[in-house]
């Protein structure tokens, strides 16, 4: 029995759809950044760090919009540490989030589920100051903004002096001296809990102090 090809253009089923990636600036909610982070990392990515820059300032017109160092000034772990708070903030942008097992360094250590995310927004609160901050993962490098409502005398385009003096105090913070032992282990890491040990080690051996 022979078989007929379909090859005309009926026999297929043609479906126009539009995406709105204009992120909640209408009246639909609350303004979001995710959806111009999804169009950059979907396509185009020549300069995303200042797109989304400029897609900020044009969103919070009011605040003052800084691009901060991720590696040099850590936000993050300057509230981990107990020095300010960040709260997750899913109700007025998005999240891109990755589930993960880490396993701590030694032979019977063991290991916990995490949660490591490549785009999220914080409500961050230093002392009496609140901040907004974004933490995005952009071609394998950590970029965080941190947005303060604009100060007598200040711009969108000047500095926040609010901002800049926590980020003064993070510095400070970050890159005072630590006593530990660094040690690799796929990569390198200050252990603040061996050298502790030992200096243990040295003190009941009765030998000179290790530093």
């Amino acid at each position: 029995m022979a078989s007929i090809a379909e090859t005309s253009r009926d026999a297929f089923t043609f479906i126009d759809r539009e995406i709105d990636l204009g992120g909640g600036d209408g009246d639909n909610g609350p303004p979001q950044l995710f959806p111009k982070y999804g169009d950059l990392t979907s396509a185009k990515l020549a300069n995303p760090v200042l797109q989304l820059l400029e897609k900020l300032r044009a969103t919070y017109p009011k605040h003052v919009v800084t691009y901060a160092d991720y590696y040099s000034l850590n936000l993050l772990d300057f509230a981990f540490s107990g020095q300010a708070t960040a709260t997750l903030d899913i109700e007025t942008d998005s999240i891109f989030r990755e589930s993960i097992w880490v396993q701590p360094p030694g032979r019977h250590a063991t290991g916990a589920l995490a949660e490591a995310r490549g785009f999220a927004k914080y409500q961050y609160r230093w002392g009496n100051e609140d901040f907004i901050l974004y933490c995005i993962l952009i071609s394998g490098s950590n970029v965080q903004f941190v947005l303060k409502e604009l100060g007598p005398g200040e711009g969108q385009l000047s500095h926040s002096v609010i901002t800049d003096t926590l980020l003064a105090q993070i510095g400070l913070w970050q890159h005072k001296e630590r006593k530990g032992i660094y040690v690799f282990d796929m990569y390198w890491y200050l252990d603040l809990a061996l050298y502790e040990e030992v200096q243990k080690f040295v003190s009941s051996t009765r030998l000179a102090p290790f530093d």
